[in-house]
């Protein structure tokens, strides 16, 4: 429940087609730009940080895949944070994929 996985953190390079899926309520954090990285992002429970710039939700949005967030076989909460990692002044993240929320009343999504 506490745990923590950061991708591309301190180095590292996330690249490929394959869709990622969190689930458990751990946090996932992408770290660093993975333009290369072209897959879709399934939230079904738990939190997912995005610290940095540019894509590090990757660049699958050119080839329409989305970011799911949420499952109606889940409980508890779904998140998606962007997160300013050096508080940077007038810092600017744009969320190029579309979001696909799925309703459930039994989990709480947040944005």
């Amino acid at each position: 429940n506490t745990q923590t996985l950061r991708l591309n953190n301190a180095g590292g390079y996330m690249t490929g087609g394959g869709d990622i899926i969190k689930d458990g309520q751990g946090t996932l954090e992408f770290r660093g730009n993975a333009p290369d990285w072209t897959g879709a992002l399934n939230i079904r429970q738990g939190t997912v940080v995005v610290a940095n710039q540019a894509d590090a939700l990757g660049t699958g949005y050119l080839t329409n895949k989305t970011i799911t967030l949420g499952s109606n076989e889940r409980q508890g909460v779904a998140s998606l944070l962007i997160s300013n990692p050096d508080n940077i002044q007038n810092h600017v993240f744009e969320v190029n994929n579309p979001i696909n929320v799925v309703y459930s009343r039994a989990q709480t999504k947040r944005i």
